[in-house]
Order: C-alpha cells, then sequence, then structure tokens
C-alpha cells in the first residue's frame, strides 16, 4: 500500500511486533497503524 502511494521509503512495524507484508495483509499491532489510515483519509 505505502508502495502504491509513492512512500515505500516509510518503515512500517516500528514500535510494534507487527507490519504489512508483501499479501498487503495489516496486522492489528502494526506500529504507526492508525497514523497511516490518517495520511490516507486526508
Amino acid at each position: 500500500m505505502l508502495y502504491m502511494m509513492g512512500r515505500d521509503d516509510i518503515l512500517v512495524g516500528v514500535g510494534g511486533d507487527g507490519g504489512i507484508p508483501d499479501s498487503c495483509i495489516i496486522y492489528p499491532n502494526v506500529g504507526g497503524y492508525l497514523p497511516l489510515i490518517g495520511q490516507v483519509e486526508i
């Protein structure tokens, strides 16, 4: 998703055990999950 947004340089998963794998599944415990959603809605 970040790659499609042109922001593939942002590290996702920092501060949490989750992350966004190649399957595009967002784990609930990913660090920065809510801020990511906030950026998408802007």
